[in-house]
């Protein structure tokens, strides 16, 4: 997803939907979104609906900082499965996760 400012991009952020309905999986697991890169693969391959998206980045031009635009790109990445929002940091990077509201 981007965001932009005419024809200039000044945000985007990417995302990777997951079932973390199935047996042994957490919504954050310890090994932060390495595993849930994983989790996405093995659903797509095996025709698991996702019930979560985890955001792996959100970036920001820097000339738009400070403007609210990283809340706004959360927003839209949270859109397709609700309006919860849980962020938890990893030793590597910021795990962000959307769960639909049940």
């Amino acid at each position: 997803m981007v965001a932009t400012d005419g024809a200039r991009v000044v945000a985007r952020g990417l995302s990777v939907p997951f079932n973390a309905e199935i047996d042994d999986r957490e919504e954050m697991p310890d090994q932060g979104w390495d595993r849930v890169l994983v989790w996405a693969f093995r659903d797509r391959h095996r025709g698991h609906p996702p019930t979560t998206a985890s955001a792996l980045k959100i970036t920001v031009d820097t000339e738009y900082l400070g403007r609210g635009l990283s809340y706004r790109m959360l927003a839209a990445l949270r859109n397709p499965t609700g309006p919860r929002l849980t962020v938890t940091p990893t030793a590597w990077s910021t795990f962000v996760t959307y769960a639909r509201n049940n």
